[in-house]
């Protein structure tokens, strides 16, 4: 019995310490940029929890073949389905599997871009989401969605966000990386 309930409580601790910190960097965005959105916030939340769910599985702290993944997972989208309906969101809360996907790809550029030597890459799915409109549900209905990229002015709202949110990525894996998590 000892043994299993120190197992079951350290898999509680890394989905709470995800929850924490996704729920951290979304205020920090919302203090930092004085953000009142409450749509763009909880979008950060969500990019939050993708950066750190990330960071926990490239640090070999969540164990994906385990029978606990799904466990995990479904306790991570729980805990967004509370926020999201805490903050009125209630028509957010099932995107949460669809982010994850926008959100990977956007993260996943950012850490490959390697800017001066490289164009910096711009995370266009996340700012059109969190910026623009909240409630696209897929890449096609974002991506075509009714903007002109060609403008000077969309183009730099585009890399004055791209700094935003290397800002909270930075700020969500330090608060990671301070924790020590184990």
């Amino acid at each position: 019995m000892g043994l299993f309930n120190f197992f079951k409580h350290k898999d509680n601790d890394i989905i709470d310490v995800i929850f924490s910190t996704a729920e951290g960097g979304m205020k920090y965005y919302e203090k930092k940029y004085k953000s009142n959105n409450k749509g763009a916030n909880f979008e950060i939340f969500m990019f939050s929890l993708v950066i750190s769910w990330d960071y926990c599985l490239n640090e070999g702290k969540i164990n994906t073949k385990s029978n606990l993944a799904e466990t995990k997972i479904t306790k991570l989208c729980d805990y967004s389905k509370a926020l999201g309906y805490n903050l009125d969101l209630i028509e957010m809360t099932e995107f949460y599997m669809a982010r994850y996907k926008f959100f990977k790809k956007d993260i996943n550029g950012l850490r490959n871009s390697n800017y001066p030597q490289t164009k910096q890459y711009l995370p266009e799915l996340s700012y059109r989401l969190i910026c623009n409109n909240q409630l696209l549900r897929n890449e096609t209905d974002v991506l075509e969605a009714d903007w002109n990229d060609n403008d000077t002015e969309y183009l730099s709202r585009l890399v004055e966000f791209t700094g935003k949110l290397l800002d909270v990525n930075n700020w969500t894996i330090n608060q990671l990386m301070s924790k020590r998590i184990s």
